[in-house]
């Protein structure tokens, strides 16, 4: 693993534990993103954009198996139309239009370990604008048969994945911290 790989499943690591809640809707397979910003200098807003465009596959590789997420940047909806555009560019949409999770490859019993809700964290990449970046994010499981869902979250940093951290006017009208959260939640019977 390369210097920067280390930084970042490190940054991603440790702050796990600080992430706050986002609300997504049931039955579906949504992502969300959260930050936190200044508003002229001194007001504090924590924006969230959600996105239930995701698409969930399961992938075969001989005895192991991937978990695919695909998430396109357009479909993001902050509230916010101007701050929804601005994401198609902070996330690179010209050079990737859909983000896009590849998880590790888990044997057949790591895989029924995460299925069976007996692990806590997924590994694999984050492909952001034609780079990739590692990531490990926790994992709840809920309810069980065909209402069972996992869902979780990771706290990390804008300059984690490359990104610099929006401004509008110099940060005078609008600073975006260096904190970024992603959400997801996902039924299992969405994976296909």
């Amino acid at each position: 693993m390369n210097k920067m790989s280390v930084t970042i499943l490190a940054a991603l690591l440790a702050g796990n534990a600080a992430a706050s809640t986002v609300s997504l809707p049931d039955g579906k397979a949504c992502v969300a993103w959260k930050t936190r910003k200044t508003m002229f200098l001194v007001k504090k807003v924590e924006p969230v954009g959600v996105n239930c465009s995701v698409s969930v596959a399961l992938i075969a590789e001989g005895a192991s198996k991937r978990v695919r997420v695909v998430v396109p940047i357009a479909a993001f909806d902050s509230g916010d139309t101007s701050r929804d555009k601005a994401v198609l560019d902070i996330l690179k949409s010209k050079i990737q239009p859909d983000l896009e999770f590849l998880s590790r490859p888990y044997a057949a019993a790591e895989w029924d370990s995460l299925r069976a809700g007996k692990a806590e964290a997924v590994e694999g990449t984050l492909k952001i604008g034609g780079e990739e970046f590692p990531v490990k994010a926790a994992l709840v499981f809920k309810g069980d048969g065909a209402a069972a869902e996992v869902g979780g979250s990771l706290v990390t940093t804008f300059t984690a994945f490359r990104i610099q951290p929006p401004s509008v006017a110099g940060g005078a009208v609008a600073k975006v911290k260096d904190h970024l959260e992603l959400h997801y939640r996902v039924p299992l019977a969405a994976v296909r």
